[in-house]
């Protein structure tokens, strides 16, 4: 059974935090030349805005998703709202090779260095859209090495489409 990836708000301390923005959506993947776009359903793990539960934490920063105990972190939850803007600006841009992974460097406001969105691809039969992008992880890496093999966007979803590998290309 496939976990439906909706977050809806998360009352901390008091104050209320909207998770909905990490609500799945539809993105439009060029194909090239005369074939229509892919259109792929983008949906965000709880790594996205939280942190390895330990001890210290308060029962009210407990997210469980599955059989994984995460607690909420607010930096990461900062950084979760520029995340849709960050893949959709990546549509025509390249993915990166973190050991065999594809991986969207992104930069967000306020933030200096590179933000990294891990992700992976899987063909659904869905008739609404042709594949599922499921973003595993996003957090700031300042120091990621950009000196690795990349490859096209859309060439990286081709290949998750096709269950092939990606052909990276090394720099």
């Amino acid at each position: 059974m496939e976990l439906r990836m909706m977050w809806g708000r998360k009352k901390i301390q008091g104050t209320v935090y909207d998770l909905q923005h990490l609500d799945p959506f539809i993105l439009d993947v060029p194909r090239g030349g005369q074939k229509a776009d892919y259109l792929v359903r983008v949906e965000f793990s709880c790594h996205t805005f939280t942190e390895n539960y330990h001890s210290l934490h308060t029962p009210d920063l407990a997210i469980s998703h599955g059989n994984d105990l995460r607690a909420f972190c607010l930096k990461r939850y900062a950084q979760s709202l520029h995340l849709e803007a960050a893949i959709r600006n990546a549509v025509n841009g390249i993915v990166y090779n973190s050991s065999g992974n594809p991986v969207v460097c992104a930069t967000l406001p306020n933030l200096a260095g590179t933000y990294l969105i891990a992700f992976k691809i899987r063909k659904t039969k869905s008739p609404h859209f042709d594949a599922v992008m499921h973003v595993a992880s996003a957090h700031h890496r300042p120091k990621f090495d950009l000196n690795v093999p990349t490859a096209p966007f859309p060439v990286a979803i081709a290949a998750g489409i096709a269950g092939a590998k990606i052909r990276w290309t090394k720099k």
